[in-house]
Formats: structure tokens, sequence, C-alpha cells
């Protein structure tokens, strides 16, 4: 039983396999039979011992660290505001009265609408690309957080009262259980876009000393490097990538220990 289920996890990843291989090949074969403009692309065969010359010498780990901060940064902060707004929203019907229509007019504006009104606040340093990340990820969260303690409040507010469960009680069997999926969502969605508009705003960066990966994929393409450039797109994929799979990860031991105490109660 326990040899099938590695044989399956493998046959998984070797499928799972196909579809980058296939681009590869046609990105070598665009390349040799010269689809674009050799200017303009850098096959596999070139890009890739770049990047293990990068890592090796370890000329992109300040890069690589520089967007990571940026991103955990802002995800968290704008998850504080994001939980507590929604949840307060969802608890009192005056204060959903109050922030939730403006929440909700603001919310499907594109963030970089917003990067002129961040720069004339924090500047075009560090704090400027948090906040962009902050506000979308504030904007997800309190959305989510709001919907699903509301239903929770709609759906179990009446049994919790009839068992006369206390403030911890509710919290830990009711709301924990129930929300805290939610806002894990609205986290991995957050920290998705919170990559796009870091690249966005690192792209248009000029300050080699605040720069990030898009910037170093700037400053190569810049100079002809084309496959320094192309590396840092596929490191910066790369990262992305494994950041998803380790909160997917740590999405499924939290859903785990929540049903383990949704059965308990």
């Amino acid at each position: 039983m326990i040899k099938r289920k590695y044989i399956n996890r493998i046959r998984k990843f070797l499928i799972s396999l196909l579809l980058p291989v296939f681009i590869l090949v046609i990105w070598e074969l665009f390349f040799r039979f010269e689809v674009f403009p050799r200017t303009q692309l850098a096959p596999p065969s070139m890009v890739f011992p770049v990047i293990s010359e990068l890592i090796i010498e370890e000329a992109i780990i300040p890069f690589s660290f520089s967007s990571l901060r940026r991103l955990i940064l802002g995800v968290l902060v704008g998850m504080v505001f994001g939980i507590f707004s929604g949840s307060i929203a969802a608890r009192f019907k005056k204060v959903e009265i109050l922030i939730n229509p403006t929440i909700a007019f603001f919310a499907p504006i594109p963030v970089v609408v917003w990067i002129p009104f961040a720069i004339l606040i924090f500047g075009v340093g560090e704090y400027f690309q948090i906040s962009l990340v902050s506000l979308a990820t504030f904007l997800l969260v309190h959305m989510y957080t709001f919907s699903a303690t509301s239903s929770v409040r709609n759906e179990y507010s009446g049994i919790a009262d009839i068992y006369g469960l206390s403030f911890l009680k509710r919290l830990r069997f009711l709301y924990l259980p129930r929300v805290l999926p939610e806002v894990l969502t609205a986290l991995r969605v957050a920290v998705i876009i919170g990559w796009i508009v870091l690249f966005l705003v690192e792209f248009g960066s000029e300050i080699p000393s605040e720069s990030g990966l898009a910037f170093f994929i700037k400053y190569q393409q810049s100079l002809g490097r084309i496959e320094d450039a192309f590396a840092g797109l596929i490191l910066l994929a790369l990262l992305a990538y494994l950041l998803d799979l380790l909160f997917i990860s740590i999405r499924g031991r939290i859903d785990k220990r929540l049903l383990r105490t949704t059965r308990a109660f």
C-alpha cells in the first residue's frame, strides 16, 4: 500500500514535468531557428548555466532577499489590518455600514493605480513598495474575513447561545475552523498579487540600493545580457512557486489541526 502510494506520487510528478519540458524544447528551438531576434531571446542551454553561476557566486541572493522582505512585510501588515477590520465589521453592524461600502468601492481598482499616491506619501523607497503589497493584502483579507465571520455568526450564534459557550470556546470551535481557512485563501491570493505588484514597482526602480529581482532583470537587460535577464526571470518564478508550495504545505497542516478541533467539539 505504501509502495503504491509513492509510485503514484512519482507518476504524478513525472506527468507534471511534461509541459515544462515541452516548453523548454520549444523555447530552445525558437532560438535555434531564430524565430525571434537573438538580441531578444536567450535559450535554456545558455540560461540555466547562468542560473547556477548566479546562485553559486551569490550574485542573485541580495536581490532575492530584498524582494522577499518587501513581500513578507507587506503581506503581514495587510493581514493584521484586514483581519482586524473584517472581524470588527462583522461583529458591529454600524462599523459594517461605515467602512464596507468604501472598501467595496476601492477594492476593484487595480493596485498599480495607487502608485502615484503611494509615492506622494512614502516617496520612492522601501515603504512605498511595501505599502502597495499591504494595500492589496488588506482589501482581500478584509473581504474574506468579513464574509466568513458573518457567515459563522448567522449560522451558529443561536446554537452557541443555547449551549452557553464562552467567548474562548466560540473562538476555538466555531470561528477559527471556519474563518481561518478563508483568511489563508485570501493570503495565498494576496501573495500572488504581491509578486505582480513588486515586479512592477521594482522594474521601474532606478535606485540600485533599493532594488529587487525585477530591478536585476531590468538592469541586465539594459546591459544586453539577455541570458542573465532570463535567468533572473526564471529565478523569480521559481521563488514564487516555492513560496506557494510552502504556503500550501502550511495550509494543509493547519486544516488537519482545525479538523481535529472541530471533531473534538
